[in-house]
Protein backbone atom coordinates (compact mmCIF):
# COMPACT_ATOMS: atom_id res chain seq x y z
CA UNK A 1 0.00 0.00 0.00
CA UNK A 2 1.40 3.42 -1.20
CA UNK A 3 1.71 5.73 1.80
CA UNK A 4 -0.01 9.49 1.89
CA UNK A 5 1.38 12.70 1.92
CA UNK A 6 1.48 14.58 4.83
CA UNK A 7 1.17 18.30 5.50
CA UNK A 8 2.51 19.82 8.86
CA UNK A 9 1.57 22.96 10.01
CA UNK A 10 3.21 24.55 12.91
CA UNK A 11 1.77 28.10 14.05
CA UNK A 12 4.61 30.24 15.57
CA UNK A 13 5.15 33.76 16.98
CA UNK A 14 8.84 34.43 18.49
CA UNK A 15 10.15 30.86 18.49
CA UNK A 16 13.72 31.67 17.43
CA UNK A 17 15.11 29.26 20.07
CA UNK A 18 12.63 26.19 18.77
CA UNK A 19 11.98 26.64 14.86
CA UNK A 20 15.30 24.92 13.86
CA UNK A 21 14.74 22.20 16.26
CA UNK A 22 11.21 21.56 14.63
CA UNK A 23 12.62 21.59 11.29
CA UNK A 24 15.62 19.57 12.04
CA UNK A 25 13.02 17.27 14.03
CA UNK A 26 11.28 16.67 10.34
CA UNK A 27 14.50 16.42 8.73
CA UNK A 28 14.96 13.20 11.01
CA UNK A 29 12.22 11.57 10.34
CA UNK A 30 11.92 7.90 9.18
CA UNK A 31 8.95 8.93 6.50
CA UNK A 32 9.63 9.86 2.98
CA UNK A 33 10.94 13.22 2.50
CA UNK A 34 9.51 13.40 -0.80
CA UNK A 35 5.93 12.71 0.87
CA UNK A 36 6.44 15.76 3.64
CA UNK A 37 5.25 19.73 2.99
CA UNK A 38 5.61 21.86 6.12
CA UNK A 39 3.95 25.17 6.63
CA UNK A 40 5.46 27.73 9.38
CA UNK A 41 2.56 29.89 10.02
CA UNK A 42 4.39 32.92 11.17
CA UNK A 43 2.76 35.62 13.52
CA UNK A 44 5.19 38.14 11.93
CA UNK A 45 7.98 37.41 14.69
CA UNK A 46 9.63 40.34 16.22
CA UNK A 47 12.73 38.74 17.09
CA UNK A 48 15.23 36.30 14.84
CA UNK A 49 12.55 33.49 13.89
CA UNK A 50 12.73 33.98 10.10
CA UNK A 51 16.10 34.46 10.07
CA UNK A 52 16.70 31.60 11.72
CA UNK A 53 13.97 29.58 9.30
CA UNK A 54 15.84 30.82 6.57
CA UNK A 55 19.44 29.90 7.47
CA UNK A 56 18.19 26.18 8.40
CA UNK A 57 16.50 25.70 5.37
CA UNK A 58 19.72 24.56 4.24
CA UNK A 59 19.91 21.72 6.31
CA UNK A 60 16.34 20.03 4.96
CA UNK A 61 15.64 18.05 2.01
CA UNK A 62 11.73 18.46 2.26
CA UNK A 63 9.53 21.07 1.14
CA UNK A 64 8.72 23.82 3.40
CA UNK A 65 6.82 27.42 3.12
CA UNK A 66 6.87 30.01 5.21
CA UNK A 67 3.47 31.96 5.67
CA UNK A 68 2.17 35.49 6.83
CA UNK A 69 -0.02 35.63 10.05
CA UNK A 70 -0.07 39.26 10.58
CA UNK A 71 -3.78 38.54 12.91
CA UNK A 72 -1.21 36.55 15.31
CA UNK A 73 -4.02 34.27 16.40
CA UNK A 74 -3.13 30.36 16.68
CA UNK A 75 -6.68 29.12 14.80
CA UNK A 76 -6.13 31.22 11.87
CA UNK A 77 -2.67 29.82 11.56
CA UNK A 78 -3.65 26.63 11.62
CA UNK A 79 -6.52 27.59 9.00
CA UNK A 80 -3.87 29.06 6.85
CA UNK A 81 -1.75 26.03 7.14
CA UNK A 82 -4.73 23.55 6.06
CA UNK A 83 -5.89 26.12 3.12
CA UNK A 84 -2.49 25.91 1.98
CA UNK A 85 -2.24 21.95 2.69
CA UNK A 86 -2.22 19.12 -0.45
CA UNK A 87 -1.25 16.23 2.28
CA UNK A 88 -3.89 13.48 2.93
CA UNK A 89 -3.16 13.85 6.72
CA UNK A 90 -2.58 16.79 8.31
CA UNK A 91 -0.81 17.39 11.42
CA UNK A 92 -1.04 20.24 13.74
CA UNK A 93 2.44 20.75 15.57
CA UNK A 94 3.28 22.90 18.49
CA UNK A 95 6.90 24.83 17.90
CA UNK A 96 7.75 24.43 21.73
CA UNK A 97 8.21 20.53 21.37
CA UNK A 98 10.37 17.71 20.58
CA UNK A 99 9.33 14.88 17.70
CA UNK A 100 11.17 11.11 18.04
CA UNK A 101 12.02 10.26 14.59
CA UNK A 102 9.29 7.43 14.16
CA UNK A 103 6.44 10.33 14.99
CA UNK A 104 5.39 10.36 11.46
CA UNK A 105 5.47 6.96 10.45
CA UNK A 106 3.96 5.99 14.00
CA UNK A 107 0.33 8.00 13.47
CA UNK A 108 -0.12 7.51 9.93
CA UNK A 109 0.61 4.00 10.46
CA UNK A 110 -2.52 3.88 13.09
CA UNK A 111 -4.60 5.99 11.29
CA UNK A 112 -4.50 4.16 8.10
CA UNK A 113 -4.81 0.88 10.22
CA UNK A 114 -7.90 2.22 12.25
CA UNK A 115 -9.71 4.72 9.78
CA UNK A 116 -9.35 7.23 12.79
CA UNK A 117 -10.13 10.83 12.12
CA UNK A 118 -7.59 12.04 14.29
CA UNK A 119 -4.46 10.17 16.01
CA UNK A 120 -1.66 11.57 18.35
CA UNK A 121 0.86 10.43 20.84
CA UNK A 122 1.25 10.77 24.77
CA UNK A 123 3.22 14.35 24.94
CA UNK A 124 6.16 13.81 27.70
CA UNK A 125 6.44 17.48 29.51
CA UNK A 126 10.32 18.34 30.42
CA UNK A 127 11.16 22.04 31.75
CA UNK A 128 12.49 24.40 29.15
CA UNK A 129 15.16 25.03 32.12
CA UNK A 130 16.61 22.15 33.85
CA UNK A 131 16.20 23.36 37.74
CA UNK A 132 14.53 22.21 40.55
CA UNK A 133 11.77 24.56 39.79
CA UNK A 134 11.50 23.70 36.40
CA UNK A 135 11.77 19.71 37.05
CA UNK A 136 8.81 20.42 39.81
CA UNK A 137 6.41 22.32 36.86
CA UNK A 138 6.78 19.89 34.30
CA UNK A 139 5.91 17.06 36.90
CA UNK A 140 2.78 18.60 37.78
CA UNK A 141 2.08 19.02 34.42
CA UNK A 142 1.77 15.57 33.69
CA UNK A 143 0.62 14.30 36.64
CA UNK A 144 -3.39 13.40 37.08
CA UNK A 145 -3.92 15.74 40.45
CA UNK A 146 -2.45 18.57 37.97
CA UNK A 147 -4.33 17.61 34.90
CA UNK A 148 -7.14 15.45 35.98
CA UNK A 149 -7.86 12.61 33.22
CA UNK A 150 -5.98 14.50 30.30
CA UNK A 151 -4.89 11.19 28.82
CA UNK A 152 -2.10 12.41 26.52
CA UNK A 153 -0.53 14.16 29.23
CA UNK A 154 -0.67 11.60 31.99
CA UNK A 155 0.38 8.57 29.51
CA UNK A 156 -1.49 5.25 28.38
CA UNK A 157 -0.51 1.20 27.92
CA UNK A 158 -2.43 0.69 24.83
CA UNK A 159 -4.27 2.49 22.32
CA UNK A 160 -7.61 4.14 23.26
CA UNK A 161 -10.08 6.66 22.07
CA UNK A 162 -10.12 10.01 23.85
CA UNK A 163 -11.72 13.35 23.38
CA UNK A 164 -8.75 14.69 22.65
CA UNK A 165 -4.97 15.08 21.79
CA UNK A 166 -2.36 17.09 22.08
CA UNK A 167 -0.48 17.80 18.08
CA UNK A 168 -2.89 15.46 16.35
CA UNK A 169 -2.45 14.08 13.10
CA UNK A 170 -6.38 14.76 10.87
CA UNK A 171 -7.68 13.01 8.21
CA UNK A 172 -7.82 16.14 5.55
CA UNK A 173 -11.24 15.92 5.03
CA UNK A 174 -12.20 16.23 8.44
CA UNK A 175 -11.74 19.58 8.02
CA UNK A 176 -14.62 19.33 5.47
CA UNK A 177 -16.66 17.46 7.44
CA UNK A 178 -16.46 18.61 10.87
CA UNK A 179 -15.14 23.06 10.42
CA UNK A 180 -11.91 24.09 10.65
CA UNK A 181 -10.33 25.67 13.73
CA UNK A 182 -12.85 28.02 15.27
CA UNK A 183 -10.98 31.63 14.65
CA UNK A 184 -12.50 33.34 17.74
CA UNK A 185 -10.92 30.97 20.28
CA UNK A 186 -7.43 32.09 20.88
CA UNK A 187 -7.10 29.39 23.10
CA UNK A 188 -8.89 25.98 23.51
CA UNK A 189 -9.42 25.89 19.57
CA UNK A 190 -8.00 22.29 19.38
CA UNK A 191 -9.77 21.13 22.29
CA UNK A 192 -12.98 22.48 21.18
CA UNK A 193 -12.37 20.93 17.57
CA UNK A 194 -11.68 17.57 18.87
CA UNK A 195 -14.75 17.37 21.19
CA UNK A 196 -16.79 18.65 17.93
CA UNK A 197 -15.43 15.75 16.21
CA UNK A 198 -15.86 12.91 18.88
CA UNK A 199 -19.19 15.15 19.70
CA UNK A 200 -20.47 14.36 16.16
CA UNK A 201 -19.64 10.85 15.84
CA UNK A 202 -16.17 11.20 14.67
CA UNK A 203 -13.19 9.34 16.51
CA UNK A 204 -9.69 10.26 18.36
CA UNK A 205 -7.26 7.78 19.26
CA UNK A 206 -4.09 8.40 21.26
CA UNK A 207 -1.14 6.23 20.76
CA UNK A 208 1.58 5.27 23.24
CA UNK A 209 4.12 3.28 21.02
CA UNK A 210 5.65 6.72 20.33
CA UNK A 211 5.43 10.25 22.21
CA UNK A 212 6.44 13.85 21.60
CA UNK A 213 7.59 15.95 24.34
CA UNK A 214 6.82 19.68 25.02
CA UNK A 215 9.10 22.01 27.03
CA UNK A 216 7.07 23.80 30.06
CA UNK A 217 7.65 26.84 31.25
CA UNK A 218 9.95 27.22 34.42
CA UNK A 219 8.83 29.74 36.60
CA UNK A 220 5.81 30.06 38.48
CA UNK A 221 5.11 33.40 36.93
CA UNK A 222 4.66 32.01 33.18
CA UNK A 223 2.77 29.26 34.65
CA UNK A 224 0.46 31.35 36.69
CA UNK A 225 -0.13 33.64 33.64
CA UNK A 226 -0.31 30.48 30.72
CA UNK A 227 -2.77 28.74 33.16
CA UNK A 228 -5.08 31.71 34.17
CA UNK A 229 -5.69 32.45 30.39
CA UNK A 230 -6.04 28.86 29.82
CA UNK A 231 -8.90 28.91 32.85
CA UNK A 232 -10.55 32.12 31.24
CA UNK A 233 -10.76 30.69 27.88
CA UNK A 234 -12.09 27.47 28.94
CA UNK A 235 -15.39 29.35 29.62
CA UNK A 236 -14.77 32.23 27.04
CA UNK A 237 -14.78 28.62 24.86
CA UNK A 238 -18.41 27.45 26.22
CA UNK A 239 -19.93 31.09 25.92
CA UNK A 240 -18.50 31.26 22.36
CA UNK A 241 -19.36 28.43 20.81
CA UNK A 242 -22.75 28.12 23.26
CA UNK A 243 -22.25 24.61 24.27
CA UNK A 244 -20.83 23.00 27.32
CA UNK A 245 -19.94 20.26 25.21
CA UNK A 246 -17.21 21.84 23.78
CA UNK A 247 -15.12 21.19 26.49
CA UNK A 248 -14.77 18.22 29.13
CA UNK A 249 -15.56 17.92 33.33
CA UNK A 250 -12.31 18.23 34.10
CA UNK A 251 -11.62 21.83 32.53
CA UNK A 252 -14.42 23.46 34.87
CA UNK A 253 -13.19 21.57 37.84
CA UNK A 254 -10.77 24.25 39.21
CA UNK A 255 -13.27 26.41 38.68
CA UNK A 256 -14.92 24.88 41.14
CA UNK A 257 -12.12 24.30 43.34
CA UNK A 258 -11.70 27.92 43.30
CA UNK A 259 -15.42 28.92 44.31
CA UNK A 260 -15.21 26.46 47.14
CA UNK A 261 -11.77 27.93 48.43
CA UNK A 262 -13.53 31.37 48.32
CA UNK A 263 -16.37 30.14 50.05
CA UNK A 264 -14.54 28.75 52.99
CA UNK A 265 -12.67 31.40 53.92
CA UNK A 266 -15.22 34.08 53.64
CA UNK A 267 -17.50 31.87 56.22
CA UNK A 268 -14.19 31.65 58.25
CA UNK A 269 -13.96 34.94 58.00
CA UNK A 270 -17.84 35.97 58.78
CA UNK A 271 -17.81 33.56 61.87
CA UNK A 272 -14.31 35.22 62.95
CA UNK A 273 -15.97 38.85 62.92
CA UNK A 274 -19.49 38.27 64.18
CA UNK A 275 -18.58 34.44 66.34
CA UNK A 276 -22.36 33.57 65.41
CA UNK A 277 -20.70 29.90 65.69
CA UNK A 278 -18.21 28.68 68.46
CA UNK A 279 -14.59 28.81 67.31
CA UNK A 280 -14.49 25.44 66.64
CA UNK A 281 -16.14 26.07 63.47
CA UNK A 282 -13.42 28.01 61.84
CA UNK A 283 -11.33 24.68 61.85
CA UNK A 284 -14.66 22.81 60.06
CA UNK A 285 -14.59 25.52 57.13
CA UNK A 286 -11.03 25.59 56.59
CA UNK A 287 -10.40 22.06 56.67
CA UNK A 288 -11.29 21.12 53.07
CA UNK A 289 -7.96 23.62 52.74
CA UNK A 290 -5.59 21.50 55.20
CA UNK A 291 -6.81 18.50 53.73
CA UNK A 292 -5.93 19.86 49.85
CA UNK A 293 -2.57 21.38 51.70
CA UNK A 294 -1.90 17.58 52.85
CA UNK A 295 -3.01 15.80 49.27
CA UNK A 296 -0.52 18.22 47.52
CA UNK A 297 2.41 17.51 49.78
CA UNK A 298 2.23 13.94 49.87
CA UNK A 299 2.07 13.49 46.07
CA UNK A 300 4.90 16.58 45.90
CA UNK A 301 6.73 14.16 48.50
CA UNK A 302 6.62 11.63 46.02
CA UNK A 303 7.44 13.46 42.99
CA UNK A 304 10.61 14.37 45.31
CA UNK A 305 11.79 11.02 45.68
CA UNK A 306 11.26 9.81 42.15
CA UNK A 307 13.34 12.69 40.54
CA UNK A 308 15.88 11.96 43.91
CA UNK A 309 16.00 15.82 44.56
CA UNK A 310 14.92 17.40 47.84
CA UNK A 311 14.51 20.80 46.54
CA UNK A 312 11.42 19.38 44.55
CA UNK A 313 9.33 19.08 47.14
CA UNK A 314 8.62 22.80 47.84
CA UNK A 315 8.45 23.99 44.53
CA UNK A 316 6.29 21.16 43.65
CA UNK A 317 3.54 21.72 46.55
CA UNK A 318 3.45 25.66 44.75
CA UNK A 319 3.53 24.62 41.46
CA UNK A 320 0.29 22.27 42.23
CA UNK A 321 -1.37 25.37 44.10
CA UNK A 322 -0.42 27.96 41.35
CA UNK A 323 -1.63 25.73 38.48
CA UNK A 324 -5.24 25.08 39.98
CA UNK A 325 -6.03 28.86 41.48
CA UNK A 326 -4.30 30.46 38.26
CA UNK A 327 -6.82 28.03 36.61
CA UNK A 328 -9.72 28.57 38.57
CA UNK A 329 -9.47 32.31 38.73
CA UNK A 330 -9.49 32.71 34.93
CA UNK A 331 -12.13 30.75 34.67
CA UNK A 332 -13.72 32.87 37.32
CA UNK A 333 -13.00 36.08 35.10
CA UNK A 334 -14.75 34.33 32.40
CA UNK A 335 -18.01 33.99 33.61
CA UNK A 336 -18.03 37.96 33.27
CA UNK A 337 -16.94 37.68 29.59
CA UNK A 338 -20.11 38.68 27.38
CA UNK A 339 -19.85 37.35 24.04
CA UNK A 340 -19.70 39.72 21.14
CA UNK A 341 -23.01 39.80 19.09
Amino acid sequence: MSLPKVSLIVPCFNEESFIAGILLDIEQQTYPKELIELFVVDGRSTDKTRAVYKTTLDSINYISHLIDNPDRIAPIAMNLGIQAATGDYIFIWGAHASYPNNFIKQMIDLALRTGADCVGAVCNTLPRINSPKGTAIAEVLQHPIGVGNASFRTGIEVVKEVDTVAFGCYKKECFEIYGVFNPQLARNQDIELNKRIVNNGGRILLDPNTNCTYFARSNFRGLWSNNFGNGEWVVKTAKITGQFEALSLRHFVPLLFVTGLIICICLSLINLITQMLPPFMNSIFLSPIFFYIFVIAMVSARISLKNKQIKIWLSAIFAFAVLHISYGLGSLKGLFYRKKI
